[in-house]
């Protein structure tokens, strides 16, 4: 995979943005920025059921969590400077959500010891990522996308994942953060998203790998300007251009 590809298109991308208007987000989707503005929305026990779901329905996670412990999840994670974005269908119910949050490597690493994915980290392998983590980034806030899921029935063209993360993506912008920093499987959905927003791998055990870049801006610029049908023509023209295809 060539991420320096992927990060090229986006760059590109950027040059016609001032010439466009904003993409407005879809009437469907929902953005609060704290955890007490997602449950006076109405949407909390929805967005449990939907996150029960994704991860225990999953290939690569099969994991189960209570709904008091994602409560406590989205309570510490939808403090200070975040955002949770909400996909409804059109009965109103939750079937996607992405959220995230700017904070320090000692917050990422105590978030990721809370989560199950990481029940296989032994001490060594927790040192040798707070390491790497504190070595290699020399801003003291990141912005963290702490999850991302879609039902499997909504699935399927750029939308969904476009206004599910731009709202996050923002959040960093908007706190002059620069850089983005996710984990996932290497079997899951979102590691070839991942790759395709130009992320790189920075930590990997257990099946488990960290994936980062400090150049979002540019991918955040395509997102807010072109709709979905509009990225994917354009990824798929620049692509193809680089690897000396004529379209």
């Amino acid at each position: 995979m060539n991420y320096n590809l992927f990060r090229l298109a986006w760059r590109i991308g950027t040059w016609g943005t001032s010439f466009r208007k904003i993409v407005p987000i879809p009437s469907n989707f929902r953005v609060y920025h704290s955890f007490s503005a997602l449950e006076e929305s109405g949407l909390i026990y929805s967005l449990l059921l939907a996150y029960q779901t994704v991860f225990s329905n999953s290939s690569a996670w099969q994991e189960d969590y209570s709904f008091d412990e994602i409560r406590a999840k989205l309570r510490r994670q939808l403090t200070g400077m975040a955002a949770i974005s909400l996909m409804l269908n059109y009965g109103g119910s939750v079937t996607g959500f992405c959220w995230g949050q700017v904070i320090s490597v000692k917050e990422i690493v105590n978030e990721c010891k809370s989560s199950i994915s990481f029940a296989a980290f032994d001490t060594p392998i927790w040192e040798e990522l707070q390491k790497t983590l504190s070595t290699h980034f020399s801003q003291s806030k990141i912005l963290f996308i702490h999850e991302l899921g879609i039902l499997k029935d909504y699935r399927g063209g750029g939308a969904p994942i476009q206004f599910l993360i731009r709202p996050v993506l923002e959040v960093g912008r908007q706190n002059e953060c620069k850089d983005l920093l996710w984990w996932t499987n290497p079997k899951s959905n979102a590691y070839a998203l991942s790759k395709i927003a130009g992320l790189t791998p920075l930590f990997k055990a257990n099946n488990i790998v960290f994936m980062h870049t400090s150049q979002y801006y540019p991918l955040l610029s395509v997102l807010t300007h072109y709709d979905a049908k509009q990225i994917e023509l354009f990824l798929e023209k620049v692509t193809m251009k680089k690897r000396g295809v004529n379209t």
